[in-house]
């Protein structure tokens, strides 16, 4: 942890980020809950080095497959206005969006808890979406229902793989063919039925055939 404060740069600190995901004791979850919310020891984030930020996050969906405080940490983060409250930013602009692009990454990396309890979080959001997004700015978390659907994949996957899925790397070779598994499977197709309604999206399922060959084509 002393090696993760001290360097210098963002993405330094990011391979240690995941090395410390596996360990995920309580005092790696103080260390990434800290910088999270800008507590004692933390850095000021500069605007380039936001994404740092989200892989805390899925870093925090790992740990939280064996530490309680990280999966707490995580249903409490999927709200905007959570954030608002945690979160006070350094900077003297404060980008509008922020709270909600981390509520986004929060559920996330719920999914990647691979809790069973993360399952039932996710199907009350999908019955009560509307809940989770904040009345102060519903535009904060507008993509809501695609993060929970990408939540919900990442849930079966890791249920499937464990801490495995992260060993070559997050989301890499393995852990793409399970999702895309899952997402042809019955399940996979409602809760994409659900994300993209075909009234909404007709081209998309005229041609869902290209749609899940450009999905399998990338990592994502």
């Amino acid at each position: 942890m002393r090696m993760y404060r001290n360097q210098p740069k963002a993405n330094q600190r990011v391979a240690f980020t995941w090395m410390l995901a596996y360990i995920g004791d309580d005092d790696v979850f103080k260390l990434f809950s800290d910088r999270l919310r800008l507590g004692p020891g933390s850095r000021v984030i500069e605007t380039d080095d936001f994404w740092e930020l989200e892989v805390l996050l899925d870093g925090m969906g790992v740990m939280a497959q064996t530490n309680d405080l990280g999966f707490r940490f995580l249903t409490n983060a999927i709200s905007p206005d959570w954030w608002r409250k945690e979160r006070k930013w350094r900077e003297k602009r404060e980008q509008v969006g922020r709270y909600g692009t981390l509520a986004s990454s929060a559920v996330c990396a719920l999914g990647l808890s691979a809790r069973a309890e993360a399952g039932i979080i996710f199907d009350r959001m999908r019955k009560e979406g509307c809940n989770y997004v904040s009345p102060n700015n519903p535009r904060e978390n507008r993509n809501l229902a695609r993060d929970v659907y990408t939540g919900k994949r990442y849930l079966e996957v890791s249920r499937k793989m464990g801490k495995g899925a992260f060993r070559d790397g997050l989301f890499g070779p393995e852990f793409k063919r399970c999702s895309m598994e899952w997402r042809k499977s019955e399940e996979g197709m409602e809760w994409f039925a659900w994300c993209t309604p075909k009234d909404k999206f007709p081209g998309t399922w005229k041609n869902l055939g290209r749609v899940f060959e450009d999905m399998e084509r990338r990592f994502d």
